[in-house]
């Protein structure tokens, strides 16, 4: 379900989800998912952890991605066609709601731009998964009704046939 507000340490806020719980300082001013602050987080056996963040494939330098599905762009000079030399600071980026009810982010660089689903950036960083039709092999929420918690902890790598009954199956038990 939805996480739940409560003290973890004085002046730290803690958001407990499904396997884990969040942890940032500045959660309540900036509102966590938007801060470029690392956040911290409880895993499964009780340990507190940092968000782990990874350049993203075809985008180094420009974009990284964390295991807990938050993307921001980095510090970084471009040079535009001019040749003007222009500044640009890294922000966290803001991801949309998409046709199919799952997160997505526009990523750019020089020469390339598209809007993506972030599962499929989180999988391509974390698991090395490069969306193709030849395996057949497809990123999966864990919790169907999920989609929007793109964290390692909820994705996995499954064949499209085990994606399809999972799917068929969830239809009958999720009431």
């Amino acid at each position: 379900g939805t996480p739940v507000n409560f003290r973890l340490m004085p002046g730290k806020q803690c958001f407990s989800g499904p396997a884990y719980s969040f942890l940032s300082t500045s959660q309540l001013k900036t509102g966590w998912s938007l801060s470029l602050e690392s956040l911290f987080y409880i895993n499964e056996n009780g340990l507190v952890c940092q968000e782990e963040w990874r350049d993203v494939p075809d985008f180094f330098g420009i974009y990284k991605a964390s295991n807990l599905g938050r993307i921001k762009s980095l510090d970084r000079y471009v040079t535009s066609i001019k040749g003007v030399k222009r500044f640009f600071k890294g922000i966290m980026l803001k991801q949309t709601i998409g046709d199919k009810g799952y997160l997505q982010v526009g990523l750019c660089s020089v020469d390339l731009a598209y809007t993506i689903q972030t599962h499929l950036v989180i999988s391509e960083c974390f698991f090395e998964h490069k969306p193709t039709t030849k395996r057949n092999l497809v990123v999966d929420h864990k919790r169907n009704e999920c989609r929007k918690n793109n964290s390692v902890f909820n994705l996995q790598i499954i064949t499209g046939r085990e994606n399809v009954n999972k799917d068929s199956r969830s239809k009958y038990t999720n009431f």
